[in-house]
């Protein structure tokens, strides 16, 4: 799979914590962050799936946290 060499790749130049998860099964010790930046990433995401993963993903958050996203307009 591309995405898991990119991450290994990653990891090896940057010396830091790397690693591959889809929206849905990302997962983390800390639970709560400022902010989510999702620049035409979530595009990607089946239309039928994104309402699921916006609270998935929402739920790592701190109250008054900011999830910031953008999609193509049309097809």
């Amino acid at each position: 799979m591309l995405a898991v060499a990119q991450a290994e790749i990653a990891k090896a130049h940057t010396q830091l914590a790397v690693f591959h998860s889809t929206f849905l099964s990302f997962e983390v010790q800390k639970q709560s962050y400022d902010a989510i930046w999702a620049c035409a990433s979530l595009l990607h995401v089946p239309q039928v799936e994104l309402n699921k993963t916006f609270h998935h993903l929402a739920q790592f958050l701190n109250v008054g946290g900011v999830f910031y996203c953008s999609f193509k307009l049309g097809n």
